[in-house]
């Protein structure tokens, strides 16, 4: 779990790195800038459960809550409307195997993961690849599970110089009601997700 400090000025985050040290502060917002109209109190947490933090807010009169994404494009549906998502693990720099899980795909289907050191430069407005070809590193192909689930575990190495080191990750889904039109078969994409190594 991340952690998050107040003083008079600023709420801070500082990074868990999952092996007892902190990062940061990586994050500071400035009280001013946050309310700058009166006393407001923050919670930094995981509250959808996607490992991105995620912020809440209570003034006198509001309640707020941001949604961290961490996403860099858009994914696309598939059978019965089904919008794959993938969920990363903790990416940090000696990890035996940070888990990059695909949820909610089409039972049975076969899947690739596509691993780039890069989001796709023009962008994804609808349903497409998010992530930067010339870039791809890794395509890593695997079956869903009967609940439309996989999870590969990719290792990182122990090397200082990665720390702060992002990666692209998506999936996708071989379907024949998937949204993108391929040569071969129809495909749903899961969303294209920037991850950084700590």
């Amino acid at each position: 779990m991340d952690v998050s400090s107040q003083t008079a000025y600023t709420y801070n985050i500082f990074h868990n790195r999952g092996n007892r040290t902190f990062d940061g502060p990586i994050y500071l917002l400035p009280i001013t800038l946050a309310q700058p109209n009166g006393y407001i109190q923050f919670a930094y947490a995981d509250f959808d459960g996607d490992r991105d933090i995620d912020f809440a807010g209570h003034s006198v009169s509001e309640t707020y809550y941001f949604r961290n994404e961490g996403t860099a494009g858009p994914g696309c549906a598939g059978t019965l409307g089904r919008l794959p998502y993938s969920v990363p693990g903790s990416a940090w720099i000696g990890s035996p195997g940070t888990a990059l899980t695909l949820e909610n795909g089409l039972p049975g289907a076969p899947a690739l993961l596509g691993i780039s050191l890069g989001a796709n430069p023009s962008g994804v407005q609808s349903c497409g690849i998010g992530i930067d070809f010339p870039g791809l590193s890794s395509l890593i192909p695997t079956m869903l599970d009967i609940s439309g689930r996989a999870s590969i575990a990719i290792p990182i190495p122990s090397l200082p110089g990665l720390s702060g080191a992002r990666f692209w990750t998506q999936w996708a889904i071989a379907d024949p009601q998937g949204g993108f039109i391929g040569t071969t078969t129809n495909v749903s994409f899961s969303e294209t997700r920037m991850i950084v190594i700590w």
